[in-house]
């Protein structure tokens, strides 16, 4: 049956194609954690990075903050953790996650489209389906819904979370640090005190800030995406192409079955035909009055 052979094609090469958007798709998410991160570090590297970071609008500049030490150090941390939110939640870190959304979200649509395409190729089945399939079909339809929800959720919403996890993070910083600067700037002026803390605690910040952010990247949007991802190729998708495959399968036996009976039936029609022949012509020799 040349449909059967091309859904069953079909049907392996979206299989296949699964196992694969999957692999790519999870490739690419830490690719763009990694490019993030970078950037991140790029720009704080710089002098002009460096400067915005520390002199940010509506504060007062760094250089201005009153000195007591810990304090001070603390406000530097507070100032990159207050650039790194900006920066995590800006429409060009957003767009970057929402590709890859829309990218899985997209190839969801494809396939589900070419399963529906190849379903309503077997118009034979609607009986059958009723009968045999209702309660997996019910299950689909759950989790299409669901599918849909997760993949047009605003992929926002985990980055909400990241600020405080590195607030927490660049805390741990300022403790562990600030006690060694002590004795050093006590020697020191205000201004070079100053400036000696803000390089010190900067440099410090900028050391973590790759690893920091991915690992923060990696357990919210990326976290996020993963888990979208293997939503749609190892639970949506595989569910709805394993049952198109059941489906087909049993057309087949059903089919196979059908055949298998058909020449017995044929037997037995002919060998109808020839009694009723018979009869016919037994009656017809019989002499006039005798039936």
């Amino acid at each position: 049956m040349d449909l059967a052979r091309d859904h069953i094609k079909k049907i392996k090469f979206w299989t296949e194609q699964c196992r694969e958007v999957r692999k790519a798709s999870q490739k690419r998410i830490k690719k763009v954690i990694e490019d993030i991160a970078q950037e991140c570090y790029d720009y704080m590297s710089t002098d002009e990075g460096k400067d915005k970071i520390l002199n940010p609008p509506g504060r007062p500049p760094i250089m201005k903050v009153i000195w007591q030490p810990r304090q001070f150090a603390m406000e530097i941390h507070k100032r990159v953790l207050l650039y790194i939110e900006h920066f995590l939640k800006s429409s060009e870190v957003n767009e970057k996650f929402v590709t890859e959304k829309e990218e899985i979200e997209s190839f969801y649509k494809k396939v589900s489209s070419e399963l529906s395409d190849m379903e309503e190729g077997w118009t034979v089945i609607r009986i059958f389906e009723i009968e045999c399939l209702t309660d997996t079909n019910a299950e689909m339809s759950k989790a299409s819904i669901a599918g849909v929800v997760l993949a047009t959720s605003p992929i926002w919403l985990p980055i909400a979370a990241i600020s405080i996890a590195l607030g927490v993070a660049f805390t741990g910083l300022t403790i562990a640090i600030a006690p060694v600067l002590v004795p050093t700037i006590l020697i020191l002026g205000r201004d070079t005190r100053k400036k000696k803390v803000i390089d010190e605690e900067y440099n410090n910040c900028l050391m973590s800030i790759r690893s920091l952010v991915s690992n923060e990247l990696e357990s919210t949007c990326g976290a996020f995406i993963n888990k979208l991802i293997d939503r749609i190729t190892l639970d949506l998708l595989p569910k709805r192409i394993k049952s198109l495959e059941k489906m087909i399968q049993q057309l087949l036996d059903n089919r196979r079955q059908i055949l298998a009976n058909q020449e017995p039936l044929c037997n037995l029609s002919r060998k109808v035909k020839v009694i009723e022949k018979s009869a016919t012509e037994f009656k017809r020799r019989l002499p006039n009055g005798m039936l």
